[in-house]
């Protein structure tokens, strides 16, 4: 268990992983849909310095964010193929909603379980710095 680190620290990580997400994801998709990645990380990021999340066993943060990821995207998708959600919002609409949720929901399940993998192991650190400086190559 690593010592609980303070509430400045966690927020400047989750400001660094919100803006590697964005950063990220600008290329991908518009702008607001980066943006709501962007906010997923941060507060995923926030909540992997939880007490409640540090309790848990590295390998089951881990798989159950992942799991949390595969199962908001595999829910917005069903939804989306849902005609109630098309005829109420018009298909293009339905879509920018579906990319903003899909996008905000998983950033959010996969940013909580690396930042609790990064505070426990070093190897998954690395995979977190890995990941911010290819955010910020891919704007350059």
């Amino acid at each position: 268990m690593s010592k609980p680190a303070s509430l400045l620290s966690r927020s400047v990580i989750a400001l660094i992983y919100a803006i590697a997400t964005a950063a990220g994801l600008v290329p991908l998709a518009s702008l607001e849909v980066a943006a709501a990645g962007g906010i997923g990380a941060f507060l995923g990021a926030i909540l992997a310095g939880s007490k409640a999340l540090e309790r848990l066993r590295l390998w089951v943060a881990v798989l159950v964010s992942l799991a949390a990821a595969a199962i908001a995207y595999g829910a917005i998708h069903w939804l989306l193929s849902q005609d109630f959600l098309v005829d109420a919002l018009g298909f293009a609409n339905a879509l920018r909603a579906a990319s903003i949720a899909q996008a905000s929901s998983v950033a959010f399940a996969l940013a909580c379980g690396l930042r609790a993998a990064a505070r426990r192991r070093r190897a998954f650190a690395a995979i977190e710095v890995a990941l911010v400086a290819l955010a910020g190559a891919q704007l350059v």
